[in-house]
């Protein structure tokens, strides 16, 4: 039983570790909470959790990996995507924490026993931070708000079962399909010279379309 304001993190196996507000860790392949050991690819350090004024933070102090909150069962709270340098709150109650390198895929469950605030997320990659690299045209607006929209509408829903494809999005915006494969790859180069993680070509196995709508959703707002 987790006393109220500790955290428990579990990793694989027998690997777990009780944290009470005083105590913070560091996880990754030679971290206080080792994951990945075995695996070059994955940072030596990589996610910092500790405890601030009662709350439980987590931050992405690595450098190329990108993870995700997923809160379970805690619907004051959306996924989150930890960019590098990224921190946020962690949620209420059990949440999974989530990356991959190009070796493998790791997840660790935290389960927070603290009352905290409503969540917050210090982006790195939104259209601010990368506004001298990428201003969208309308149209490219027009697109990225369409690929969000159905996120919106369910942000819970597996990214690739709600996404439009291009033919539909071709359709609602009343443009050829050519013309839409063309918007989608602008806007991802644009993001890729930004330095953008997901938007890395090196990087990338998930369709464009997928990981436009997840960036354009995650600015928190409709884009205008």
């Amino acid at each position: 039983m987790l006393a109220r304001g500790d955290l428990l993190v579990e990793g694989r196996g027998l690997n777990k570790l009780t944290l009470s507000p005083s105590h913070e860790i560091t996880v990754g392949r030679s971290a206080d909470f080792a994951v990945g050991v075995d695996d070059p690819a994955m940072h030596r350090h990589f996610l910092h959790i500790w405890n601030s004024g009662g709350d439980w933070l987590v931050q992405n102090v690595g450098k190329q990996i990108t993870a995700t909150i997923h809160p379970e069962g805690n619907i004051q709270f959306l996924p989150q995507r930890l960019a590098p340098g990224d921190s946020a709150y962690v949620p209420a109650g059990r949440s999974s924490i989530a990356w991959a390198t190009k070796n493998a895929r790791y997840e660790v469950t935290v389960i927070n026993a603290s009352v905290i605030r409503r969540p917050h997320v210090k982006p790195l990659s939104d259209f601010r931070a990368t506004a001298e690299n990428f201003l969208p045209s309308d149209e490219q607006k027009q697109l990225l708000d369409a690929l969000a929209q159905p996120v919106r509408e369910d942000p819970f829903a597996e990214l690739h079962t709600v996404v439009p494809t291009v033919e539909e999005l071709a359709e609602e915006l009343g443009w050829t399909k050519k013309k839409t494969e063309q918007k989608i790859l602008r806007i991802v180069d644009a993001l890729e010279r930004a330095g953008v993680p997901e938007f890395q070509r090196s990087e990338n196995r998930v369709p464009w379309r997928v990981l436009l709508a997840r960036f354009a959703y995650e600015q928190g707002r409709r884009i205008e």
